[in-house]
């Protein structure tokens, strides 16, 4: 395992030795039991409370920079709450609401209630279903307040998930924007911050932010009085008294917003808004419990990459002839390029050359330099990226808990931090395992997104593909290319027939292909407008998508997500980047959001139907339109059930082809994997 620096030592003051702040009204610190008791009888007679936590990592043995620190901020099973929000309003109670903060885990002071005192009442009021409850990023909340054994019921509601549906650009503001500046926005930012203080700020109260200042200004006094960075004064050393506004204006935004936001759902965004509702309890569980690694592999191969990336460096240095430079400058390596002259034909979008990973595979067929460079990113990049990082974000039962983002991408597609699921090595899945006795399995969706392309299009080709159950890159590589008999010619065929297939999802041109594929612009140019002539059913339909959505500004899919596109409606702006950009944006929003939003309705009713049996089998991880599953040995059949429900969401009876889910399994790890199930 990596060294982990030890922090600094901190000298505490306490209550007396700690200047004294006024707390404005409406804002309340609850430190003592009746002040405790008379929040609680006023907020049981609400119907909607906003709740917040204010968190520190748990543990203290990680590094709080970097990436680390980020992991602690996403990664809501290792943090503990240092305090608890609340806001409400009583009808005849004040307009502006009632804002509480209550301090649980300061190290500055000794004026607050000890968790133990008060778990039951709030247990309690948590769990009553009479009072809905709002947060804004409520997985996060849930499980840490899960870690303190406190559980919230009905399912909350969440201002961060219902701003991720709405064009936040067109809701009232008060802020009183520029509106061309709001234009020029729109046409590069194609939505503003989600953050609770970004949408407050632009919506609620221009001056949001108020109260953060001064907990920034105080974080950086503390920091030069004890020698820390500022990044590394974590909230329980702030002032219980200048905590409190800062911390319960963030229930009084979250109140403010919930109210605002609801108010523009129409009935298809309102039936978004519920699947986002019932996944989130669903992800935080999934986060909370983790997934099992196999640390000894972990370790093993720590040792492998560091001789790995030392080798490697080596031979940088020596291809190079000199080693008077940092091999993770991507500025001085350009510099050793050119006077090695190696031509660096890619540039990057602000116009200086590119080292990008694509560049340097082209590259290192001919130039040994490029070849070293390549082979030292990808060693290197696996050892800090994956190996180190996951043995340093493993927990005391060696499970690393992910944090699963429904809100990250535009499409509305899960993705996955700590670490990124979605790109981790196939050598690095070998640290997946399953419990003692159990299985892994593997359920994957077939081409989920070429199928949404064929429904789509409805090009009779592609139809009748997925229809007969054809392998589509084959038939793709023998409609634009011809059969062969040739096994390692038809191999080499069907990989260019894969990129152009996936070059219709992602908007790749002649050039992203040829670079995929090794061959030449002319060469990929030729392949796809072959392609086209084939599929040509695929080629109309993504030309009526963007005249659509020229005409409307938007695209909408199969789900009815919306995104927005104005510059699209905006004909001088044709011959630019974005305006190209968004155009290939429109047409892959309708195919990889209409599989996302199928996936995250798929995850819904498999975790319904899971429920519905008191099975123990339970999700683990999510990879692209991969689940993962831990399935005990006398569960098996039950997963035949799921992989019928995976493949009946609610929309597959209008599809034009049939939905199809591989599955696999394993008794060893992710990595090593078997198709099928184990005979009975």
């Amino acid at each position: 395992m990596p060294h982990v620096p030890s922090r600094p030592a901190i000298q505490l003051g306490l209550d007396d030795h700690l200047p004294l702040y006024d707390i404005p009204a409406p804002y309340r610190k609850v430190a003592t039991l009746p002040a405790f008791e008379e929040m609680m009888a006023r907020m049981r007679r609400a119907e909607l409370v906003a709740l917040d936590t204010e968190t520190r990592p748990r543990r203290k043995d990680l590094p709080l920079d970097g990436k680390s620190r980020k992991y602690h901020a996403l990664a809501s099973s290792m943090n503990e709450a240092i305090g608890l929000c609340f806001s409400f309003r009583l009808p005849d109670g004040p307009a502006e609401g009632e804002h509480y903060y209550l301090p649980l885990r300061h190290a500055t002071s000794t004026k607050q209630l000890r968790l133990e005192q008060i778990r039951a009442p709030l247990c309690e009021l948590l769990r009553d279903s009479r009072i809905a409850k709002v947060f804004h990023h409520a997985k996060f909340d849930l499980n840490v307040l899960r870690g303190d054994g406190l559980e919230v019921a009905p399912l909350p509601e969440d201002t961060l998930m219902l701003a991720s549906l709405l064009d936040l650009y067109g809701l009232p503001r008060v802020d009183a924007p520029d509106p061309a500046a709001v234009r020029e926005e729109r046409y590069t930012r194609e939505r503003p911050s989600l953050g609770l203080k970004e949408l407050a700020c632009r919506h609620v109260d221009r001056d949001a932010g108020r109260f953060e200042r001064a907990i920034a200004d105080f974080r950086e006094r503390y920091a030069k009085r004890t020698g820390l960075k500022k990044s590394d004064v974590t909230y329980d050393v702030v002032p219980v008294d200048l905590m409190v506004p800062y911390a319960a204006s963030d229930t009084r935004w979250t109140l403010e917003l919930f109210t605002l936001l609801s108010g523009f759902l129409d009935q298809t965004s309102a039936r978004l808004y519920e699947t986002e509702r019932a996944l989130i309890p669903i992800l935080a569980d999934m986060e909370f419990r983790g997934a099992r690694i196999d640390r000894p592999f972990l370790e093993a191969a720590a040792t492998e990459y560091q001789v790995k990336v030392a080798a490697s460096r080596a031979a940088v240095y020596r291809a190079a002839g000199r080693d008077d430079f940092d091999l993770d400058s991507n500025q001085q390596l350009v510099e050793v390029f050119q006077r090695a002259h190696v031509p660096l034909a890619s540039r990057t979008a602000s116009g200086r050359p590119s080292l990008s990973k694509a560049e340097l595979e082209k590259l290192a067929k001919t130039h040994p330099l490029a070849s070293a460079v390549a082979t030292y990113r990808k060693a290197s990049k696996i050892k800090g990226t994956y190996v180190d990082s996951l043995l340093a974000k493993l927990d005391d039962g060696d499970h690393i808990h992910c944090s699963f983002k429904a809100h990250g991408t535009r499409t509305g597609r899960l993705s996955a931090d700590g670490p990124n699921l979605q790109n981790i090595p196939p050598a690095m899945r070998a640290a997946f395992v399953p419990p003692e006795g159990w299985l892994l399995v593997m359920a994957d969706y077939s081409q989920i997104e070429l199928r949404v392309v064929a429904h789509y299009s409805a090009d009779p080709v592609m139809l009748d593909a997925f229809r007969r159950g054809d392998d589509i890159h084959t038939r793709t590589a023998v409609e634009v290319f011809g059969a062969t008999s040739d096994p390692t010619e038809m191999a080499r065929r069907r990989k260019i027939a894969k990129n152009l297939n996936f070059a219709i999802c992602y908007g790749a041109g002649a050039g992203k292909i040829a670079a995929m594929s090794g061959e030449s612009v002319e060469a990929s140019k030729a392949h796809l407008d072959r392609f086209y002539r084939v599929y040509a059913g695929l080629a109309r339909w993504k030309r009526e998508v963007v005249l659509r959505a020229r005409a409307t500004g938007m695209v909408e899919n199969l789900y009815g997500r919306r995104r927005f596109l104005p510059i699209l409606t905006d004909p001088s702006q044709r011959e630019t980047r974005a305006y190209w950009k968004a155009e290939r944006v429109a047409v892959n929003t309708l195919i990889q959001g209409s599989s996302a939003d199928m996936f995250k309705e798929t995850i819904v009713n498999v975790a319904e139907f899971l429920r519905s049996r008191a099975a123990r089998t339970r999700m683990v991880l999510n990879v692209h339109d991969e689940l993962v599953f831990y399935v005990p040995s006398d569960e098996l059949e039950l997963v035949r059930d799921v992989q019928h429900v995976m493949e009946h969401p609610s929309i597959a009876a209008d599809l034009r082809v049939p939905l199809v889910v591989d599955v696999s399994h394993s008794t060893t790890n992710w990595k090593d994997k078997q198709k099928g199930l184990p005979p009975a």
